[in-house]
């Protein structure tokens, strides 16, 4: 039997964000409104930083089994020039039960 294979993913949030992330006991990224279809992680720290809000900010950071990322596309941004992980809205309640252990603040961007 193979050890369960998890991938780090980050991601820029603010504090209204975070409050409901908080909220959910750390478990649980809060429902999208309709106008974002898509759900937007970033695949390493540098490049959530590169992406966090312009006032003041938090990186967090979660751990997702691999396996089922895999069904997700990794897109290219041109803007910000790094990889980010794509996961339709409508799939959002799924991922967060992928979600291995804790969502934590990774570090604070002022």
């Amino acid at each position: 039997m193979s050890a369960l294979q998890l991938q780090t993913l980050y991601k820029p949030v603010g504090q209204r964000e975070l409050t409901l992330i908080e909220r959910s006991g750390w478990t649980r990224f809060p429902p999208r409104i309709a106008r974002r279809p898509v759900f937007y992680t970033d695949m390493s720290d540098e490049e959530a930083a590169t992406c966090a809000v312009r006032e003041t900010g938090y990186i967090i950071k979660f751990h997702i089994r691999k396996d089922y990322l895999m069904k997700y596309a990794v897109r290219h941004n041109e803007c910000n020039d790094h990889d980010e992980l794509c996961v339709p809205t409508h799939a959002l309640e799924d991922f967060n039960n992928n979600i291995i252990g804790l969502i934590e603040v990774a570090r604070v961007v002022k």
